[in-house]
């Protein structure tokens, strides 16, 4: 399933920066792990 991810230029995210709680970011790693068939 990883053909899901998009990669984009960091130049199209300079607008989008901010930051991730410590529970977003364990959201965003538990969907990655998901996707890349990693064990949870």
């Amino acid at each position: 399933m990883a053909d899901q991810f998009t990669f984009v230029a960091k130049q199209r995210l300079a607008s989008q920066l901010g930051t991730l709680t410590r529970a977003g970011l364990k959201a965003v790693e538990h969907a990655v792990k998901i996707q890349l068939g990693l064990p949870l």
